[in-house]
């Protein structure tokens, strides 16, 4: 049985929120082999969330939102800009790009043992843009094709904001 359809199964029969194991298992699920289309990218991971109760979409999205929040400081930033300007656009690609990397990767980086590889990421028409950004609404994406609704509509807020300088104890 395919890592999706076992997820499926289990978020049917079990568990009306995302456990860290599922978490991760859904983010190993993501196709890396579309490269620049970050859509595609994470297309499994909508696929098996438009088929889960809300409140497994929406966990699934404060999970993503409070990672992506907890690299959100100083330090990750000097690893990827040096002495090259800030971009906000470039620095939550950077983050999306961690989590994508799986459980043991994101471990590594935000325990400062490895840096951002921001290999993925590139500049086109003024905005930075990276492989995995579509990360960020997977679930808005999921709940629309469920609900047959816009993503306009998705009616769910993560406690954690995914925008730089938000994690502000980060960044003194």
């Amino acid at each position: 049985m395919s890592i999706i359809m076992d997820l499926f199964m289990r978020s049917q029969t079990t568990s009306k929120t995302v456990t860290d194991k599922d978490f991760w298992e859904i983010i190993d699920s993501i196709d890396h082999e579309y490269g620049g289309d970050s859509e595609a990218v994470v297309s499994s991971i909508v696929r098996h969330l438009k088929h889960c109760e809300d409140s497994y979409i929406f966990s699934f999205d404060d999970k993503l939102c409070e990672l992506i929040y907890s690299l959100d400081g100083k330090k990750w930033a000097e690893d990827i800009f040096g002495d090259e300007e800030f971009s906000e656009d470039k620095f939550l690609s950077a983050r999306c790009l961690a989590v994508a990397s799986g459980m043991e990767t994101y471990t590594k980086v935000l325990g400062h043992r490895e840096k951002i590889n921001t290999e993925e990421i590139h500049f086109d028409n003024g905005k930075w843009y990276g492989s995995t950004d579509g990360l960020v609404t997977a679930a808005a994406e999921a709940w629309s094709a469920k609900h047959l609704m816009s993503v306009s509509k998705y009616p769910h807020k993560p406690p954690f904001s995914i925008k730089s300088h938000s994690n502000e104890e980060m960044w003194k």
